[in-house]
């Protein structure tokens, strides 16, 4: 997405458990994107929430975000799932 030019780095947020030191974030870094490791940061910034997990993590990511969001205050519009196999 931010390559093709549709989202600039700057509004893209992401979220994972890793230690910020764990070199899987100097990509997002690198592109000087926003990062976090609470999940519950992303979606009240959001108009697309793209989960990309694997099939054994999106139940509790989707129960995390189900019990500790105020649903009033969301600006998020679509949820994208990109983990296989996984009906929502």
């Amino acid at each position: 997405f931010m390559k093709a030019g549709v989202v600039k780095a700057s509004d893209v947020i992401t979220s994972q458990p890793s230690p910020f030191d764990d070199p899987v974030w100097d990509f997002w870094k690198q592109q000087k994107c926003r990062i976090t490791r609470n999940n519950l940061d992303v979606p009240p910034e959001s108009d697309v929430v793209i989960l990309a997990t694997k099939p054994q993590q999106i139940g509790p990511v989707l129960k995390e975000m189900d019990a500790g969001l105020e649903k009033s205050k969301l600006r998020t519009r679509f949820i994208v799932s990109v983990a296989a196999g996984i009906p929502m």
